[in-house]
Formats: structure tokens, C-alpha cells, sequence
């Protein structure tokens, strides 16, 4: 619930007319008195969002990488931390570049990026 500051003189109408609230349910929320008074309670309306959408930018600059990349394939029992140590590369950056984990288990062929040092 939030807080609202009322004005000398305003009735329960006044202020749900003003808030956009129904005066009963405000004066429910507030200990049925007869009239608001200083600061009164007044319901959440939640964040206000009532759709929400996504498009992807269609303006952005082809992506160029710098660094050359070795593709190897794995081996029956490799993991991402394995097939790093033996190309000479950190294990936690093979595994953030192939969105893996250091421990995760590679079925035999599939491709790893290794990056540059």
C-alpha cells in the first residue's frame, strides 16, 4: 500500500475521484472514518505495465572478431575443461565462449570454440 497526503476539507469522493479509486473501498482501507484526514492509505496498482513488446534493432553493425578462433571437435569422455587444457586455453573462458559449463560433459564431435590467447 502506499501513502497519500490529503487536503483541508476533502471527502472521501473527492479523493477517489482525484486518485481514481471507488471512495468505499478507500475508506474501508483507511478504518471506515468519516472523513480523510492527513495521510491515508491508498491500494497498489501494481507497476502500471499492461503489454509489453520486443523487436530486434535491425541497424546493427556486422559483428567482427579480432581474434582467431579455433573450432576442435570433442572426444568421447571430454569435458570443457579437458579439451582447454589441452589446446592451452583457460577452461572458464572455453566454457563462457561456448556458453557451457568447465564441467560439462561432451558427446564425441561436437564443435568447441577455443578462443586466442
Amino acid at each position: 500500500m502506499m501513502l497519500a497526503s490529503t487536503a483541508k476539507g476533502e471527502t472521501w469522493t473527492s479523493l477517489a475521484n482525484k486518485l481514481g479509486f471507488n471512495a468505499e473501498e478507500l475508506r474501508a482501507l483507511n478504518g471506515n472514518t468519516p472523513a480523510p484526514s492527513g495521510k491515508v492509505f491508498i491500494p497498489n496498482r501494481g507497476n502500471g505495465v499492461t503489454a509489453t513488446t520486443y523487436s530486434r534493432p535491425t541497424n546493427q553493425p556486422a559483428v567482427r572478431t579480432s581474434a582467431k578462433i579455433k573450432i576442435v571437435k570433442a572426444q568421447s569422455g571430454d569435458t570443457v575443461a579437458k579439451i582447454a587444457e589441452r589446446y592451452g586455453a583457460a577452461p572458464v573462458e572455453v566454457a563462457k565462449f561456448n556458453g557451457l559449463y568447465t564441467t560439462s560433459k561432451l558427446n564425441a564431435g561436437r564443435e568447441i570454440k577455443i578462443p586466442a590467447k
